[in-house]
């Protein structure tokens, strides 16, 4: 099941983080800077947290879930530490240049 993040106001979660970290999918509301972080092609962007709209998130997740799981574990591995590191590193060795 998704990790559903429903604000009316907001920026970032530290809850999305903590979803991506264990591989899950995430419904989240079109508020403030929630969606930033979100992979489009496994996310689901709501409008309003409204029951129609976050069952039609539900069943579309499951859908996409079904169809790319390895997408899933792509994203989380592109955030991790040594990822970022590793990007880090790369970018001050242009700037030695």
């Amino acid at each position: 099941f998704p990790v559903t993040i429903l604000h009316r106001s907001g920026t970032q979660s530290g809850v999305s983080a903590i979803a991506q970290h264990f591989q899950l999918p995430i419904i989240a509301t079109n508020t403030g800077g929630l969606t930033e972080s979100l992979n489009p092609e496994i996310d689901i962007v709501i409008d309003q947290a409204e029951v129609s709209k976050i069952k039609s998130g539900l069943i579309k997740s499951k859908e996409i879930t079904k169809n790319s799981n390895n997408s899933i574990i792509d994203n989380s591995v592109h955030l991790t530490w040594d990822s970022f590191t590793h990007k880090l590193e790369e970018f001050i060795k242009t700037l030695a240049k």
